[in-house]
């Protein structure tokens, strides 16, 4: 499930003759693979009446109990932009 924080933009689009009318950062976390992590927060962003995500970033991260990090978490970041 994808967490979010809410922003504020008055930015317009570029090429547009519209302007951002809300903005969120959201993540969504994996422990599956990059394209879960990715397909969630876009879906959220679907379902939640965003028009456009920018910024999107891809981190892969160790993790594990103990000194073995031998598994890894994915994460997905961007801002969500509805017009």
């Amino acid at each position: 499930m994808p967490q979010e924080i809410k922003v504020s933009t008055t930015d317009s689009i570029p090429g547009e003759r519209r302007t951002a009318t809300e903005s969120r950062v959201a993540w969504s976390e994996s422990v599956t693979t990059v394209r879960h992590a990715y397909d969630s927060l876009i879906k959220w962003a679907r379902d939640n009446n965003y028009d456009a995500i920018v910024g999107f970033r891809l981190v892969t991260e160790p993790y594990g109990e103990g000194s073995g990090l031998t598994d890894m978490q994915y994460t997905a970041y961007g801002t969500c932009i509805a017009y």
